[in-house]
């Protein structure tokens, strides 16, 4: 890994984004957990036989159920 360099003028500057960056990062984990647990609570059955397919695992699940909300809705699996 290399350093940048970076003028002394923008230091306060870039600290603040690597400060607001890390904050994001950290809200995202959080987020991304809630709506795990959201869609397991509120897909339980599609959520384990989604799981139950080969290579679909439960980040692939949950992000499909979260996304897509209500597949029973649907007529055809197109």
């Amino acid at each position: 890994m290399t350093a940048l360099d970076v003028p002394p003028q923008h230091h306060m500057a870039l600290a603040s984004m690597v400060r607001e960056y890390l904050f994001l990062l950290s809200e995202d984990k959080v987020l991304r957990a809630e709506i795990r647990t959201a869609t397991k609570r509120m897909h339980a059955q599609t959520f384990e036989r989604l799981t139950s397919i080969v290579e679909v695992g439960e980040t692939a699940a949950y992000n499909f159920l979260a996304e897509l909300f209500s597949p029973e809705r649907f007529n055809r699996p197109e």
